[in-house]
């Protein structure tokens, strides 16, 4: 499928839209989709149709002739930090699996997401490239290593070489199957960007910029990849002080996977649709934060989400509502749990009073002196905590808001983390 024309808008933002692009008739021209799934809200005014977006990022179709593209207000570098974090797998709409390039291009996503790689990959230019141990064996007049004697008799010595050996050696090693993928997702993206009948220079030249870098690494055709990269990925087999190749991978996956591009050949490029519930990742990101960090907070520290955690919202009584916070601190010992504090996740900068209302109910239920809203900031400035006050002298509210859109998200992190540390422990 191609679009007509595709349009731009920030998430949570609006834009206008021609009546004509959505009307026929006197019928608009929906998608299905929109039938079933509030993508957006839609106003119009003074013969303008205004979409307004919400928490769904992507590009998603109106009708057979437009598309939105809705583009996450995190910044590119973190945006698949959050998503790989979170473990979200990236909805396809069926409808529009593959979109063509051939129109109005500059505001496609799939620049998005290589511009997302090469902020990534600035990592690599910094903190340097991964390497591994590998075992290699050669014929050479230089011996190293352990030689193999039945192999330099058949392979050398029978051959008239007898001053060569053929040997056995482990090398540490930039040419891994990380590199070798990393590599394959420059490639593809040099192709797509070449193919674009308005060229972004500056992203072709930062693309050109990585693939100097990567010139030493063998290329290898990454689509027949994605299997290994996948179990690297899901077996946790990247280094610890390498671990934004993490987030480094799945920007790489998403690019190579989702397309039908050969490298070798001259095919017109089909990029890849999808639509992310943004309010879901950002809770299930600071969910698996909180698990895969709870020692950094504290030691002997266990945090659980919503389904781990939850209880009878009443200590007696008839009804049978459940208290589910998003996340529950947890100190264990002689098996017996000390509920430390409840937090709420919150896809947003400033709670609403049915927020605090629900949290300060969750931290009465679990017999809990404190409660935190995990949300989001708007920049850097409004990142922090915000200390609200005390209900009765017994529960104690604070906000903590993270800012996503920074240079270095992992300091962010531990700001949050550090804190929430300081708060459970006073």
């Amino acid at each position: 499928m191609s679009f007509e024309q595709v349009y731009q808008v920030a998430e949570r933002g609006r834009i206008s839209i021609p009546l004509t692009s959505v009307f026929s008739g006197d019928n608009f021209t929906f998608s299905e989709y929109h039938e079933k799934s509030t993508y957006f809200r839609f106003t119009i005014r003074n013969n303008q149709f205004i979409l307004h977006a919400g928490k769904y990022v992507g590009l998603i179709p109106l009708n057979e002739k437009i598309g939105v593209f809705v583009q996450p207000k995190i910044g590119t570098s973190n945006w698949m930090h959050l998503v790989g974090l979170s473990n979200t797998k990236l909805h396809s709409i069926n409808e529009l699996r593959m979109y063509g390039l051939d129109t109005n291009p500059a505001l496609q996503i799939i620049e998005y997401i290589i511009e997302t790689l090469c902020s990534q990959l600035e990592l690599v230019n910094r903190q340097g490239m991964l390497a591994e141990y590998k075992h290699f064996e050669t014929i050479t007049q230089y011996p190293r290593g352990r030689i193999l004697f039945k192999k330099s008799i058949s392979l050398a010595w029978a051959k008239g070489k007898k001053r060569s050996l053929a040997v056995k050696y482990f090398e540490f090693s930039r040419d891994t199957i990380h590199n070798r993928y990393i590599k394959s997702a420059l490639i593809l993206a040099r192709t797509i960007l070449a193919s674009n009948p308005n060229p972004n220079n500056y992203l072709q030249e930062r693309v050109h910029s990585y693939l100097q870098f990567y010139q030493k690494i063998p290329f290898e055709r990454g689509i027949n990849q994605n299997n290994r990269i996948k179990r690297i990925l899901e077996n946790s087999q990247i280094p610890h002080f390498r671990s934004y190749y993490i987030d480094i991978l799945n920007t790489a996956s998403l690019l190579i996977e989702n397309t039908n591009i050969d490298v070798f050949q001259d095919q017109d490029f089909k990029g890849p649709s999808f639509v992310v519930d943004m309010e879901a990742v950002f809770e299930q990101y600071c969910q698996n934060l909180m698990k895969d960090s709870s020692n950094k907070i504290r030691d002997g520290l266990i945090a659980l989400d919503q389904h781990e955690g939850k209880k009878p919202l009443f200590s007696s009584g008839p009804d049978n509502r459940l208290a589910e916070p998003d996340i529950l601190l947890v100190s264990r010992s002689n098996s017996e749990e000390n509920v430390l504090s409840v937090l709420d996740v919150k896809y947003k900068s400033n709670p609403s009073r049915n927020d605090l209302n629900q949290i300060i109910t969750y931290a009465h239920s679990y017999n809990t002196d404190k409660s935190i809203l995990l949300c989001f900031a708007d920049n850097l400035e409004s990142e922090g905590v915000e200390y609200l006050g005390e209900v009765n002298g017994i529960t104690k509210v604070w906000i903590y808001r993270i800012f996503l859109g920074g240079q270095n998200i992992v300091e962010n992190e531990n700001n949050l983390l550090t804190s929430v540390g300081t708060i459970i422990s006073n």
